[in-house]
């Protein structure tokens, strides 16, 4: 039975540091993700798997923003090992990630080497397959979704700001 939330093991690149901050505990620059939890090994680096409306306009993507563009992602999945190993630190992360990647052989072999096989790949696809992919992904976000600036609120109780501005519920 599948667990909920899915969690699994995609092996994406590891950086010193996730968007949130650094790696977490004495594992720290890595973040060794649901393994913090259980203590179970086959844990380490396994991440909730997001689920996929609104997809296209949710990136970056991986759990650390370690690529830019759907089909880089795609790519990955269907070769972790070359992803890794292969990883252009100067095209995908932001550019203030670009020097905290972990890219050390040893390390990426560990991390290989308990790959989610629900995530392994049975064949390889053409070109034309992934932009398929890509396509069907972006048909899963909604075109409203891209501009929501309709729905912000002219005025919170709260006094909070709303975009960048003060501003303040008038009372009765």
């Amino acid at each position: 039975m599948p667990q909920w939330p899915a969690v699994h093991r995609p092996d994406g690149p590891q950086s010193g540091r996730a968007p949130g901050g650094p790696g977490k505990g004495e594992e720290a620059p890595l973040d060794y993700s649901r393994f913090r939890e259980t203590g179970i090994p086959a844990d380490k680096f396994a991440f909730r798997t997001p689920p996929l409306h609104n997809v296209a306009i949710a990136g970056p993507w991986m759990h650390n923003d370690a690529f830019s563009d759907l089909r880089s992602v795609i790519t990955h999945h269907l070769n972790p090992a070359d992803s890794l190993h292969g990883y252009d630190t100067a095209v995908h992360p932001p550019p203030a990630l670009q020097n905290s990647f972990q890219n050390d052989p040893a390390f990426l072999d560990e991390m290989l080497s308990g790959i989610d096989l629900l995530l392994t790949p049975t064949r390889s696809l053409t070109q034309a397959e992934i932009s398929h992919l890509v396509a069907f992904l972006q048909a899963l976000t909604n075109p409203a979704a891209g501009d929501m600036s309709h729905i912000v609120p002219v005025a919170v109780l709260s006094g909070l700001l709303v975009d960048g501005i003060l501003y303040l519920h008038p009372t009765d």
